[in-house]
């Protein structure tokens, strides 16, 4: 009886295979995303950042590319100041970055972003959000489901008494909120486990953090739930996830994604055997 039913069900792929069924999905207007992330970055000889203003446009669901947007004015304003600087667009990829990280001397000022495209004004507004540095960076001894995984431990400790919130870039694509509700002013250890096939002996992970928000961190948290980390939370942006940025000329026409200033860290480890210790 089984191998009548088992019959049955492969006569039914085989002639199901043959029809093609085309899916008419209705096309949507386009929305503007503006991912403005910018991270400052301090050493002890100089300062340097990363990121900036990317721009690009929603696209249908079976559009292989993202459109970007490549004629759009960008500007930076220091609320304390006043002094305002235009982004040039760097002529990659929809980004429009500053020329220097002495923009963003003044720790202490807010910064506007003002975006005009299609006759249309974007603004937002940001404080730099401080982050501690990374204490250590070590291999860890446990695994998970397969029992190959590689474990990285990451350490800091909180730099306050005041609320703080953390994002990582562990690498991959994988980002990490993380609030300090129950470690106020301590140290912090977390770990984060990596396939074998990702990482061999050898290799070196690049680990980065950076200070941001509570609005952020909650905007963070809802984009990881509905996008998860395949592709990581920059890649497509996800429609019911709202940022803080709006549209002065259309309020109703609001844009996607988030405009934050952050001072970030980094540390790297060189991967050992897999039940090995080893510190950055």
């Amino acid at each position: 009886m089984k191998s009548f039913y088992s019959l049955i069900f492969l006569c039914f792929l085989m002639t199901s295979c043959e029809d093609v069924i085309d899916v008419d999905l209705p096309s949507t207007k386009p929305i503007l995303i503006i991912d403005a992330n910018i991270n400052l970055f301090d050493s002890d000889s100089s300062s340097s950042l990363e990121g900036g203003v990317r721009l690009s446009l929603s696209a249908d669901f079976f559009e292989q590319q993202v459109p970007i947007v490549e004629n759009a004015s960008v500007t930076l304003t220091n609320l304390n100041s006043g002094e305002e600087h235009l982004l040039p667009y760097s002529g990659t990829d929809g980004w429009y970055q500053p020329k220097s990280s002495n923009i963003f001397l003044d720790r202490e000022a807010s910064y506007a972003l003002l975006v005009n495209y299609n006759n249309q004004k974007y603004r937002a507004e940001t404080s730099i959000y401080s982050v501690s540095p990374i204490d250590s960076i070590q291999q860890g001894t446990r695994t998970l489901f397969q029992g190959d995984e590689i474990e990285v431990e990451i350490s800091f400790s909180d730099n306050s008494n005041l609320d703080n919130f953390y994002l990582y870039d562990l690498g991959f694509d994988e980002f990490q909120p993380i609030r300090d509700q129950f470690f106020q002013g301590s140290s912090f250890t977390f770990s984060n486990f990596y396939d074998a096939e990702d990482l061999s002996v050898g290799d070196t992970l690049l680990i980065k953090g950076y200070g941001i928000s509570k609005q952020y961190y909650n905007y963070m948290e809802l984009l990881l739930q509905q996008v998860g980390s395949d592709g990581g939370p920059f890649g497509s942006v996800a429609a019911t996830a709202r940022g803080n940025i709006v549209n002065s000329s259309n309020p109703e026409q609001f844009p996607l994604g988030y405009f934050i200033i952050s001072e970030g860290v980094k540390e790297s480890i060189v991967i050992r055997d897999l039940n090995t210790n080893s510190s950055k």
